[in-house]
């Protein structure tokens, strides 16, 4: 399976999200990732020590190999944390980080895919600016918190990604972008990038805490919608670290899937939202749809966390029970999603999207009968981002 389409979910609650991102002409901009490949499995923690987490099942370890997969809390007082998965022993697991006070004796933690280079901007459907050097091509930057260093890659005719000062490793089309950060696009081409980003919702979507550190750090804001600045921040164990000014708090740059950015921004002592450069209260900044963030910490390192949306990805208490197909594949192409599945004859189907912030589905395309081995609709009227689903008619 390639893992930009997406085959299954692990329940109904995991629903198969798309995201069209996009960094216009000549400009450097960051684009969030709010999705992940796939989902492998769930377990519940048996006991936590340091980066170690005991689980209550064991933890094949080629479910960990090639440094690909990471775990998030589903269930717990920190729901939506993630680490990466470093290694596995039974049913033990050593992550990237401390998780002691974080993740705890019975929460419910599931192991998922990290996107890799290759997988996430794949040369047949993303238009990337190819170049025989890193000067003159479309320039990708993974950032690194913990060094403070960025891993740069161009993308070759041949349609190989080679990072820059590290040439004789070849093609790396399979360096992972760990789950939670987000990347740095630097468009060289006169014609902005746009593609649509296919994979599965990270449940819950209320919640996320990402690993930080003193420095820059490039992070993915879980989806929101309809924000304030105020409110996104609030009410969470862990957040940003106040000061009197720019220089001695912890400073953020919310950067939008349009391209656009906010000011740069930071808590004053009465945790209250100032812009620089601006006078008053900065907290009414949108905070909307998906965006990465750009944080300069200032604090220690460790986890800090941010608010999404509370249910606009989740079943809608208001529609009538339906019956979902589980099993579908989603292939992105430059403007459209084509949606495959496996028909039952005398069934009746729809295809339907629900675009981010709305809580209602839209039909695409018309019923498709059951009547071959494959049932396939391309979706066209997408906008944003949102959630894909198949239905079976009564």
């Amino acid at each position: 399976m390639t893992l930009a389409t997406i085959v299954s979910r692990a329940d109904v609650t995991d629903p198969v999200g798309y995201a069209m991102l996009e960094v216009s002409a000549g400009e450097t901009g960051l684009l969030p990732l709010l999705l992940v490949p796939d989902s492998i499995l769930r377990a519940e923690v048996i006991s936590v020590s340091g980066n170690e987490v005991t689980c209550d099942q064991n933890i094949s370890p080629r479910v960990v190999g090639g440094g690909r997969i990471a775990l998030r809390v589903r269930h717990g007082d920190f729901n939506g944390l993630a680490s990466a998965v470093v290694d596995a022993s039974g049913p033990v697991v050593t992550l990237d980080d401390a998780v002691d006070g974080y993740v705890q004796v019975g929460d419910t933690v599931e192991f998922h895919t990290q996107w890799a280079l290759g997988d996430l901007l794949e040369p047949a459907t993303v238009g990337v600016m190819r170049a025989s050097n890193g000067q003159d091509g479309d320039l990708v930057t993974i950032w690194q918190g913990e060094s403070q260093q960025g891993r740069s890659f161009y993308l070759t005719v041949s349609d190989e990604w080679i990072e820059v000062g590290n040439e004789a490793a070849g093609d790396r089309s399979d360096a992972v972008i760990p789950f939670t950060a987000g990347l740095i696009y630097r468009r060289r081409a006169e014609t902005k990038l746009e593609f649509i980003n296919v994979g599965l919702v990270p449940w819950p979507s209320f919640s996320r805490y990402a690993y930080v550190y003193p420095g820059r750090n490039v992070i993915t804001s879980p989806a929101t919608s309809g924000l304030r600045l105020d409110v996104w921040h609030a009410g969470l164990s862990n957040t940003f670290l106040p000061g009197d000014s720019a220089a001695r708090a912890d400073t953020i740059q919310l950067s939008y899937v349009d391209g656009s950015k906010s000011p740069v921004l930071y808590l004053d002592p009465s945790l209250t939202w100032r812009a620089v450069g601006s006078e008053g209260d900065a907290g009414a900044t949108a905070v909307n749809l998906v965006m990465a963030v750009d944080l300069q910490r200032k604090g220690e390192a460790g986890f800090i966390g941010l608010k999404g949306l509370s249910e606009d990805f989740g079943p809608s208490s208001r529609e009538a029970p339906v019956v979902e197909v589980s099993d579908f594949e989603v292939l992105p192409e430059a403007d459209a999603l084509v949606v495959s599945w496996k028909g039952a004859e005398g069934k009746n189907y729809r295809v339907q999207v629900r675009p981010l912030g709305q809580r209602e589905w839209l039909d695409q395309a018309g019923v498709v009968e059951g009547r071959g081995p494959t049932c396939s609709v391309r979706c066209l009227s997408l906008e944003g981002s949102g959630t894909v689903r198949v239905i079976e008619l009564p």
